[in-house]
């Protein structure tokens, strides 16, 4: 359903009409309502002059005859009364249509008709160019608009406009000055566009009937709404109240400016009473932001739309820069300068029930320069949704807030949304809600919400009890576990007897759902029941007893962890022999007794084998030693082997070295390529020349005028940064990261089978930019990387995020990797161990995968899964020759730093140890499920009872339902 109110404002064009305005005639302008009180003062504003002279009274801007190769006099009768009117020849500079007046000092009316040149619209503009029409005041008399000054002020009449092929009527209410003189200069009009009808006639203003008729309009609105169906008493006295406003207007009661206004006032009470009174009983239901709880809140600065939703619950804002200003009544969206920028106000509850719901919010817009002043010039309009109805009401002007309403439906339990949504098509505009409120028709809302809350909170216990019992059962009938397993049993038949009546029951349906068979109590009793403590609360909400029932999730839970930790010397050595295994394969270019490692790997492989087979709980206490004296050997033997093992780098930079000027040289001497390189401990990392700015002292005077021996307009790859001011390096032993390609040169032999690499990563802002990292063939095409753009999250080709097609999550480099967010950040606040992301990209040559991960300047570390080189329709050579680093903008305003770059080798026949040892240690994944816990056990805080319901909301009086006490899920009966 799309409502739409069918009363928008009057705007600047209106109908056809006579030459002229009758006294005591009303006009409504763009921004008022007049009354017209004079004849017209202008002579021949319709050309209807002798013939040969229908242009008396204009002139072009020298005072001189109207150019007759420009405008044309139409005699015919094609104005929108039959009279002449003036038609363009060609939009020719300087072949003007003048006019000017000099006038008493007072209020008139300005109008003129203009007919555009064809089909679509003609846009007349006030500023020099093509269809320039202007109107000013001006204190000399000159056609020529020059800037206003203090002493000689010009002021603007006109506005801009855009006019279709059909007659249309231009009207501006003006008060001029003493001294001034009223001037009209038409110029550059596209051919075919036509003028006349021009009037000047004294007017004062009245009231504008506008908002009033809107305000009638969408009262008549509500008033038909069947939702609205219990407040005949308000019903009546509205009607009562729009009928006489409507007779008011009918007899042109409303000149006054003040009566009308306080007739619109009368009318917006009127209508608040009936809506509050029609609403049904809940009132208040879900309270937005209004002014009191907004007036207490400190600023949040713009654009922190997450700060905002954390101070004010059931509120989701998109879009937008939205923000509070300190003890200010209302939240805004609001952007300077040259930018649109739309929101929407989201107000929502999961839990409310589907049903008919009302909507209501008081809404304000204006126009904003980069200081925030408000000139309140901008209109727009604006719409208010509940669900998937919506009305549009505007259009929005001026300082003044307009509070509308709207009843929408919603179709489905917890999908309620309801707000305004604003489209911001305005440049430099402002957004303002405050007072946000919804309401429900339905009378048992209250209890509807409930009975969803506790439906929720048994689903979440009935499924953490499907998995209980699905994990205990999976433990019981495992092989790998064999010790307990007796009582493990003993405990599935106790709590099956609870599991399955209940699951008789039928509550929920197949897909989860509430079934209906339910009540909210019953469905409350059973959650509560599984775990957590209850409560006994008096009127006061404080505990009178506890009590303890049957916990069908945690019994299975107990029994099954109870299992799993008497069986942990098995799991425990199990996990040992695999990590052992992997540490023998991936050891490849170990030096040390790699023969001494596989033997005892394979023998506590033959203990876990010969103890699980022959154990028994009779046994348990013997067996549990023999095991973990094994663990204890295959630890030893697994640090002996690592102790032996020879791990040095390929490639090993800290950047501690200075640039340094290199060739290559063919085998006749002959220089192929001259670049400039850093090297390392081993290894080397390459530069383009035109790419790098070699790092020396220069002075003051060099470093800010960019002059010097070796430094270059284009700067990008460096090392360290200059302190502001002077030439002093600091953090010398950092690469910043600039536009293109830094190279690391790689030689990948047949028997190599890994590739890793290891860097450190700084980065501010990347908003817009992005830093890559790559491993490339000879023919510099990228076989395996990623690159980053930090502050908006996008990434490019990046190798390690969601891919789910191969079989789950990869590295999600824009949640995890740290990164400054500002783009005025300074170098010392990048290059921080707090910002810094430690990255490795492991290639499996073998397997032609590459595998990411990384530690964060947090502490948190996150593995990626082993993903695909690129496609061989995408790239055929898949032989590493080079590592890369670049990025694709030149790092001066939001800066990217690289460190510590550490690449290894791994291959002297490591194929060949794959599969020396065969088989897992384990036979089944289910030993290393964690232990299973739905329940989260939450303490009581210290000090006086604090009770909130289920959306975390305190609440001073706990009447029946389901809460939270002192941390406890508890029922109040």
């Amino acid at each position: 359903m799309k409502k739409r109110l069918l009363f928008a404002a009057l705007a600047l064009v209106c109908t056809a009409g006579a030459y002229a305005f009758d006294v005591d005639e009303y006009v409504f302008t763009k921004t008022q309502r007049v009354k017209v009180s004079g004849e017209n003062l202008l002579t021949n504003g319709n050309f209807a002059g002798e013939a040969g002279n229908f242009t008396a009274g204009w002139t072009d801007v020298n005072g001189d005859a109207v150019d007759a190769e420009t405008w044309s006099v139409n005699t015919e009768g094609v104005g929108p009364n039959g009279e002449n009117v003036i038609t363009s020849l060609g939009a020719n500079e300087g072949k003007a249509l003048c006019r000017k007046m000099e006038l008493n000092p007072g209020e008139y009316l300005v109008s003129y008709w203009i007919k555009g040149e064809g089909a679509g619209n003609t846009t007349i503009g006030t500023s020099v160019g093509s269809n320039y029409a202007d109107i000013f005041l001006n204190t000399d008399g000159s056609f020529a608009k020059v800037a206003s000054t203090e002493d000689a002020p010009v002021v603007d009449v006109a506005a801009a406009g855009s006019f279709s092929d059909e007659w249309s009527l231009v009207s501006y209410f003006v008060s001029v000055g003493e001294g001034q003189t009223l001037v009209f200069h038409i110029e550059k009009m596209a051919t075919g566009v036509m003028l006349t009808n021009f009037s000047v006639q004294t007017a004062d203003e009245v009231y504008d009937i506008r908002p009033l008729q809107k305000k009638i309009a969408y009262a008549e609105l509500l008033l038909d709404d069947e939702n609205f169906n219990s407040a005949e008493d308000e019903a009546q006295s509205l009607k009562s109240m729009l009928n006489r406003a409507k007779q008011m207007i009918e007899n042109d009661q409303l000149d006054n400016i003040t009566t009308g206004e306080g007739l619109e006032g009368t009318v917006q009470s009127r209508l608040a009473d009936y809506l509050d009174a029609s609403s049904n009983v809940v009132n208040s239901l879900l309270k937005g932001t209004d002014e009191e709880t907004l007036t207490g809140q400190g600023k949040i600065n713009r654009g922190d739309n997450n700060a905002l939703t954390k101070y004010f619950p059931n509120l989701d804002l998109t879009g937008g820069n939205w923000q509070h200003s300190a003890n200010a009544p209302e939240v805004f969206s609001m952007i300077q300068g040259s930018y649109t920028n739309s929101g929407t106000y989201n107000a929502y509850h999961v839990d409310f029930p589907a049903g008919k719901y009302f909507f209501t919010a008081e809404v304000r817009n204006a126009y904003t320069d980069k200081n925030y002043v408000n000139s309140w010039t901008l209109e727009t309009n604006v719409k208010y949704f509940v669900g998937k109805d919506s009305i549009e009401v505007g259009p929005i002007v001026g300082e003044d807030y307009q509070k509308y309403y709207i009843v929408g439906e919603v179709t489905e339990d917890g999908a309620f949304r309801a707000g305004v949504e604003w489209p911001g098509a305005s440049q430099g505009s402002a957004f303002y809600v405050k007072n946000v409120e919804v309401r429900a028709f339905n009378p048992n809302i209250v209890s509807d919400v409930e009975h969803i809350q506790a439906y929720k909170a048994y689903k979440t216990q009935w499924d953490a009890a499907v998995g209980a019992r699905n994990g205990a059962l999976a433990t019981y009938q495992n092989g790998n576990y064999p010790w307990e397993r007796p009582s493990l049993k003993e405990a599935l038949d106790k709590w099956d007897a609870y599991y399955f009546p209940q699951q008789a029951k039928g509550w929920l349906n197949e897909d989860g759902s509430d079934a209906g068979v339910a009540s909210t109590e019953e469905f409350n009793d059973w959650a509560l029941y599984q775990g957590v403590e209850d409560y006994e609360v008096d009127e006061e909400g404080n505990p009178t007893e506890t009590r303890k029932t049957y916990q069908v999730v945690r019994g299975y839970q107990n029994a099954n962890n109870a299992v799993k930790t008497a069986n942990a010397p098995f799991t425990n050595l199990a996990t040992a022999i695999d990590n052992a295994r992997a540490v023998y394969v991936k050891g490849t270019n170990a030096t040390g007794d790699r023969a001494t490692f596989k033997a005892a790997i394979e023998a506590a492989l033959n203990t876990l084998t010969t103890v699980r087979n022959a154990t028994s709980d009779a046994t348990r206490e013997a067996d549990t030693a023999t095991l973990e004296a094994a663990l204890a050997t295959l630890e030893a033997a697994q640090e002996a082997f690592l102790n032996s093992v020879t791990d040095i780098p390929v490639v090993d930079i800290d950047f501690s070295n200075n640039f340094e000027e290199a060739n290559d040289v063919d085998a006749e001497g002959n220089i192929t390529k001259s670049y400039y390189r850093i090297a390392g401990t081993s290894g080397e990392i390459q530069f383009n020349a035109a790419n790098i700015r070699p790092q020396h002292v220069v002075s003051a005077t060099e470093l800010d005028s960019n002059e010097g021996e070796g430094w270059k307009e284009d700067t990008n790859f460096r090392l360290g940064y200059f302190n502001s001011g002077n030439a002093e390096f600091t953090l010398g032993d950092v690469l910043r990261i600039g536009n293109g390609a830094a190279t690391v040169p790689l030689e990948v032999g047949e028997t190599d089978t890994k590739v890793l690499a290891q860097f450190d990563l700084y980065f501010g802002n990347l908003s817009g930019k992005y830093i890559y990292v790559d491993f490339r063939n000879a023919a510099d095409e990228r076989v395996a990387g990623f690159s980053i753009r930090r502050y908006d999250g996008d990434v490019s080709y990046n190798d390690f995020n969601n891919v789910l097609s191969t079989g789950g999550e990869g590295l999600d480099i824009r949640q995890y990797s740290t990164g400054v967010g500002s783009s005025s950040a300074s170098n010392a606040a990048i290059c921080v161990a707090s910002n810094c992301s430690h990255f490795t990209l492991e290639v499996d040559y073998a397997n032609k995968t590459v595998q990411g991960s990384l530690l964060n300047g947090k502490g948190q570390t996150v593995e990626g899964v082993a993903m695909p080189f690129r496609s061989d329709d995408e790239i055929a050579d898949k032989v590493i020759a080079k590592f890369v680093v670049g990025s694709n903008y030149n790092n001066q305003d939001r800066q990217g730093w690289f460190d510590n770059l550490k690449i290894f080798k791994y291959g002297a026949g490591a194929a060949d140890f794959e599969d020396d040892i065969n088989g897992s240690a384990w036979a089944s994944e289910t030993a290393f499920d964690p232990y299973i816990s739905g329940i989260v056990d939450m303490k009581a805080a210290a000090g006086k009872t604090v009770i909130y319901n289920l959306q975390g909301q305190q609440v001073k009086n706990a009447a029946k339902g389901f809460y939270i006490i002192n941390g406890k899920k508890v029922i109040v009966k």
